[in-house]
């Protein structure tokens, strides 16, 4: 059997996906006493690690999430940058309020996010397919 060439951006997909295989899981009863003391933290050298943390520990869901919208027009690759990037949007954005509730709340961002991607590439496809 022959070896695939791979794409540059397979190679960093592929490298990516070890690594983050490589991310300890913690349990959720852990996830969400990380958020409480991310929403209530003051300082912000704390929540810049806790916010890292977050999103590290978030990143086999956008992976997850990605999936399921795979032959939707754009790769698995870019369907997983645009993910990361609603994560961390999310993340940033997160206050004292969204503390309960900070898990559905990383779904439907990262999804919204997905979905904004596919809508964008197909809008480009079609403006460019149009003469």
């Amino acid at each position: 059997m022959k070896n695939k060439i791979m794409c540059p951006k397979d190679i960093k997909l592929k490298d990516y996906l070890i690594a983050v295989n490589a991310v300890k899981k913690v349990t959720p009863h852990k996830l969400d006493d990380l958020y409480k003391k991310y929403s209530r933290s003051a300082d912000e050298n704390k929540r810049e690690k806790m916010r890292q943390e977050i999103i590290e520990q978030n990143l086999k869901q956008v992976i997850s999430i990605a999936a399921g919208y795979r032959g939707a027009g754009i790769t698995f690759c870019a369907l997983i940058e645009a993910g990361n990037r609603a994560l961390i949007d999310c993340v940033i954005k997160l206050k004292a309020d969204d503390a309960a509730e900070v898990s559905p709340l990383i779904t439907w961002c990262v999804e919204g996010g997905i979905i904004d991607a596919i809508i964008s590439a197909k809008k480009s496809s079609d403006k460019n397919g149009r003469v």
